[in-house]
């Protein structure tokens, strides 16, 4: 037998390579990252401690520069018995005793004075040093600091490091600070440098040191010595304050690992870096081995499988072909058992595959149209409770569509008050009249317990009947089988369904299922009308509301005063004629002032009126009603030509609703202009609906967009495709603007070409 691309052979031995090689090279693959991993962790923490103890080694080293410099005030002190010996004869006398300190000692007094240096930095005398970091650290720590920041000492600025010890008087305060300082320079001839290089032991990294400002103090590349290197992620690390370790990339692309950590009671930090390179590179020894050892794990089985392929594919083939007979319809293929081999089973079990598919294929259609017939009952029912959202409608229509679907010729719906155990009958067909059949109310006790109806539909037939009172009347009655369907949403019982038959049938599992996802569709319906009545509820509340607070706060507040004007004048008219004259005009004004917020609360709550009626004639009430109530002139000019649609009509309606009721609540002004007119705005003919005000403004940078109804405004606006715009200003009034465009602009729309105003008008 050949191999060949597609045939079962090289798919079996694919399939028995395959997932064996999968295997070893994700395993290959953990174990070589697994170890890549622990070497980076342990490299890590090793470098970490091996720099840490460099740390406090080389702040041992630095220790003893300022044991010398105090040491040497020590022998300045006992020098002349009583009185110290004066600081530049005993420099002078000690210079060779002062020899490491290669840029010179100085003595500095507690302001930063320089009042003493060694002969070679007589230069130094008089300067004063309070700026220096050497000097600021020991007044705010009075302890030696062993190594400073790089500072530049002479006319030249050559860069040094110090050491500085302070000297304290009895009250523990800074009387003079001994400071001992080194080039900043790589030479064989520098004490101090050749006490780094005994430190930079190991020949696999590199080290240098940085000071507070990340600039180098010593560096392995030499030519780096005194640079700013605070570029390099390890030396922001460290000057944070951090002892660690980082993996990353070098300046010139090269992989490395850094360790750093600061030197103690110094202003420096120690780094060491080590090339990560030539630590991974002893790791591909062991991976070409492996790699190795994959191949012949690979090679051997995939030999083996292939002979072994061999003996299985020839029954296998025969199965094929007979498969292939059954699969164009000819069923009864019967194959040849093979001994000795799982396969025997394989062609046992084809054989008994092939006696049943007949069986199987004749019950097969019977099934699938019991299936349709279910799904179809589901359909019906959807169809049925979604027409309406009346609740008495929704039980009404089920239940007939349920009866219909069971072929029952009885049955009733109840609902589940909600927060109670009662059963409110809604719906009955095909009872007599009893006294059963008549009693709106039920206890759901009576019929069954809660927890019964929650296993879902059941089927009771008369021998079975529970000994409860409702039970006995049904059964003398002369029902002989009842089927109860609770009507379920999210796992709460609303309502039942309670069906009736005078012969009993029969009912499998399968239909006692799919009535109770007919209950569950059904209960869901209940809940929607529910909700939906509730809603309509709230709804007619919260107007109710609205109204009654708009009635107090205008037409109630309007007629109060009415009343007390009413009743003041007869007797005002006798004493003063002309002020009860005047009360007389403010009563009339008042009067009508009430008539037209009691129109416009009309208008409210009859929709369609306010849909019919013209916007200037709106806009108009509008002002005649925020005139009266709040006292405060609106001017209305509106060209009551235009023929807008309902839709357009009442939004630009509401949106100077929100407006005035802006201006009242917030503006503080005198008086308001409403105008509504056609514009020509960049081209384009539309309608302009403008409110403004001379009140006291604001800046629209500092209110917020949710503010002042401004996001309602703007929502009111986008719905009608219309733009608004708001300009305001600290004590400049306010002005709202909303530009509409018609979708087909007539000729009558034509008007002369007006650019739009970006002032206030």
């Amino acid at each position: 037998m050949r191999l060949s691309l597609r045939g079962l052979r090289t798919q079996i031995l694919a399939w028995s390579v395959l997932p064996t090689l999968i295997i070893l090279l994700v395993v290959a693959y953990f174990s070589f990252w697994a170890y890549f991993r622990v070497t980076e962790v342990l490299v890590m923490d090793r470098n970490r401690e091996l720099t840490r103890l460099l740390a406090g080694q080389m702040g041992l080293e630095m220790a003893e520069y300022a044991d010398r410099l105090a040491s040497l005030d020590e022998g300045r002190q006992r020098a002349q018995g009583q009185a110290p010996m004066p600081w530049l004869p005993y420099l002078a006398g000690h210079l060779p005793y002062l020899h490491d300190f290669d840029s010179g000692v100085v003595v500095v007094n507690e302001t930063g004075l320089v009042i003493a240096a060694d002969p070679r930095r007589l230069d130094l005398l008089g300067e004063d040093w309070s700026d220096r970091s050497h000097f600021r650290r020991v007044q705010t720590q009075p302890v030696p600091l062993l190594l400073s920041d790089i500072e530049y000492d002479g006319p030249e600025g050559h860069p040094v490091v110090a050491v500085a010890v302070p000297r304290l008087d009895d009250d523990d305060q800074i009387d003079q600070v001994v400071i001992g300082l080194f080039a900043v320079q790589s030479y064989a001839g520098s004490a101090f440098y050749r006490s780094l290089l005994r430190l930079d032991l190991r020949m696999e990294s590199r080290v240098y040191l940085v000071d507070s400002q990340g600039r180098a103090i010593y560096h392995h590349d030499t030519d780096r010595i005194g640079t700013d290197v605070s570029d390099q992620a390890a030396v922001q690390a460290v000057q944070a304050g951090l002892v660690g370790a980082w993996r990353g990339y070098d300046g010139v692309d090269e992989e490395i690992v850094a360790s750093y950590a600061p030197i103690p009671q110094t202003l420096a930090s120690l780094i060491e870096e080590e090339s990560w390179t030539d630590l991974r590179r002893i790791s591909l020894g062991y991976g070409r081995v492996l790699v190795a050892i994959l191949l012949f794990a690979v090679l051997v089985p995939a030999g083996i499988v292939s002979i072994a392929i061999r003996r299985i594919t020839r029954p296998i083939k025969n199965l094929t072909i007979r498969a292939d007979a059954i699969s164009r319809g000819e069923l009864g293929q019967i194959v040849d058992v093979p001994q000795g081999n799982e396969l025997a089973a394989l062609a046992q079990a084809f054989n008994r595959m092939s006696r049943r598919l007949e069986s199987f294929y004749a019950s097969l259609e019977r099934r699938v149209e019991a299936r349709t017939r279910e799904l179809s009952a589901m359909n019906e029912i959807a169809g049925v409770v979604s027409q309406s959202l009346n609740l008495e409608d929704i039980l009404a229509a089920a239940l007939d569509k349920v009866l219909e679907l069971m072929d029952m010729g009885a049955g009733t719906a109840y609902e589940l008050e909600p927060g109670s155990n009662t059963l409110r009958l809604i719906a009955q067909r095909g009872l007599p009249s009893t006294a059963l059949s008549e009693r709106p109310e039920v206890e759901l006790d009576e019929f069954l317990r809660q927890e019964s109806l929650a296993e879902g539909a059941q089927v009771w037939p008369r021998e079975r009947f529970p000994g409860l009172s409702l039970w006995q009347a049904l059964a003398r009655e002369g029902w002989h089988q009842v089927i109860m369907i609770p009507l379920v949403c999210r796992g709460e019982l609303i309502g039942l369904l309670n069906l009736r038959a005078r012969t009993p049938r029969m009912l499998g599992e399968q239909e006692l299922k799919l009535l109770t996802g007919i209950g569950s569709q059904i209960g869901i319906a209940l809940e929607n009308a529910r909700l939906y009545r509730e809603a309509g509820a709230l709804a007619a509340m919260a107007e109710r509301n609205r109204l009654a607070h708009d009635l107090h706060d205008s037409v109630t507040q309007t007629i109060f005063t009415v009343n007390l004007l009413a009743g003041v004048i007869p007797a005002l008219y006798e004493d003063n004629p002309d002020e009860a004259q005047l009360h007389l005009e403010e009563l009339g004004r008042l009067t009508r002032s009430a008539l037209n917020e009691m129109r416009a609360l009309l208008l409210e709550l009859r929709p369609a009126t306010l849909a019919q009626t013209p916007l200037d004639e709106l806009l108009a009430r509008l002002g005649e009603s925020t005139a009266g109530s709040a006292r405060m002139p609106v001017h209305v000019s509106a060209d009551s030509r235009l023929d807008i649609p309902p839709r357009v009509r009442v939004t630009l309606y509401r949106i100077a609703q929100e407006a005035i009721n802006n201006v009242v609540k917030h503006s503080a002004a005198d008086q308001a202009w409403i105008k509504l007119r056609r514009r020509r705005v960049k081209g384009q003919i539309g309608v302009e609906l403008m409110i403004r005000d001379d009140g006291q403004g604001f800046d629209p940078s500092t209110v917020l967009a949710d503010r002042l109804g401004l996001s309602i405004m703007r929502e009111r606006a986008s719905d009608i495709q219309a733009t608004l715009e708001v300009q305001s200003a600290p004590g400049g009034g306010t002005t709202v603007r909303v530009f509409w465009i018609p979708e087909e602009t007539s000729q009558e729309w034509e008007v002369p070409d007006i650019a739009m105003s970006k002032q206030r008008s």
